[in-house]
């Protein structure tokens, strides 16, 4: 027997939002040594202290902290900031390379566009551009 799409298989299963028996028994026994293991993890008990500890605070996860850091004008000068800023030791390698990751799709496009002008525009465009950058 096929059942079609959507469905159940047996429509006179279990209720939603029914407990599985052996859940409930091992919530209620939770409930009443719970209590018990916190009271002598409060007396001193290290095994007590540790399971509390494991068990009821989430796992910490190194976070990095946010910098500041400054961006110049021009074409490549925010690479060119994120590489000295990370060489003085004033940025995070690991944020340093997340910024590099965002910024350098960005400067191909721009090294695209400066290619594209150059070729409609001549050599004129192209030294003005590149005098710009050699001024940062």
């Amino acid at each position: 027997m096929v059942f079609q799409p959507g469905q159940s298989g047996n429509p006179t299963g279990r209720p939603r939002g029914s407990v599985n028996k052996s859940l409930l028994m091992l919530r209620q026994a939770t409930e009443l040594v719970l209590p018990l293991v916190v009271a002598r993890a409060l007396n001193g008990d290290v095994e007590a202290q540790k399971l509390v500890l494991e068990r009821g605070l989430p796992k910490l996860k190194p976070v990095e902290l946010p910098i500041e850091f400054s961006l110049e004008d021009g074409e490549t000068a925010p690479a060119r900031a994120v590489l000295l800023q990370a060489a003085a030791g004033e940025l995070p390698l690991s944020h340093a390379e997340k910024l590099m990751d965002t910024l350098l799709p960005m400067i191909q496009q721009e090294e695209k566009a400066i290619a594209r002008k150059a070729l409609t525009y001549g050599n004129a465009y192209l030294d003005s551009v590149t005098a710009r950058v050699n001024s940062i």
